[in-house]
């Protein structure tokens, strides 16, 4: 599936993720100014969706951004979660 991320209107992922059995994981790193911030997330589907986060002053802060689909189950969305701890994938 396509999927582009922007944050603040800056490009910061576009790229093809192989969704396999469905499940997949990719880490991006990036260095945000401290404040208030805005990441749009777009599929290939079309599927489109807008979150705002805080980026704190100083630490850090960890995000997990999730494409979700199943025609038998829901319709596709993006999902977002943002913690003071490093996530853990299984």
């Amino acid at each position: 599936m396509s999927i582009s991320v922007t944050i603040d209107d800056q490009p910061v992922v576009k790229r093809i993720f192989d969704t396999g059995d469905g499940h997949m994981n990719s880490e991006f790193f990036l260095s945000l100014p401290p404040g208030r911030a805005t990441l749009k997330a777009r599929a290939g589907d079309g599927t489109l969706r807008q979150f705002e986060f805080d980026v704190p002053t100083p630490g850090h802060r960890w995000a997990v951004l999730s494409y979700w689909a199943s025609a038998a189950y829901y319709a596709p969305k993006f999902t977002w979660n943002v913690s003071d701890e490093r996530p853990h994938f299984f």
